[in-house]
């Protein structure tokens, strides 16, 4: 027999009791379903930093943390009527700040960063080499050309 009665992992007690936590979440998602403002302040207040938490670390940027934070309670005050059980807001409201970071990069080229030719310059002199830098290519052609003269 189970004699432990803390919450399991849906968040109920064995008793079948709900907690005071998973109750006042179920009635401020209700709550903002309704269209309540407030409730909904509430929500955010309770998750927002959460949120900009995990899309920090997804995407590495404070500015773009931001951006899709609020974006993703934008969507979530949108589609708040989709949602099916009340005590699943907080894995719904993560995997619509996921699908925003995916969507945001999804058509982004990867960022690059050339090295300039003054860089390779500087690291040529550093290194004591006389002869400019060529890309490998050009060497080779360089040194066919040469053979062939």
């Amino acid at each position: 027999m189970n004699k432990y009665k803390g919450p399991s992992i849906t968040g109920r007690r064995d008793s079948g009791e709900s907690s005071p936590a998973v109750d006042r979440l179920d009635q401020l998602v209700r709550q903002a379903k309704e269209g309540n403002a407030e409730a909904f302040q509430e929500l955010y207040r309770s998750y927002g930093k959460k949120i900009l938490n995990y899309v920090y670390r997804m995407t590495g940027s404070r500015d773009e943390a931001e951006d899709l934070t609020q974006d993703t309670f934008v969507l979530a005050y949108r589609n708040l009527k989709f949602l099916k059980e009340n005590a699943r807001f907080q894995s719904w409201l993560f995997r619509i700040a996921q699908n925003n970071i995916y969507q945001r990069y999804r058509n982004r080229p990867p960022e690059t960063e050339s090295v300039e030719s003054e860089e390779i310059r500087e690291f040529a002199d550093q290194e004591g080499t006389t002869e400019p830098f060529r890309p490998p290519e050009q060497a080779f052609l360089s040194q066919e050309l040469e053979q062939i003269v």
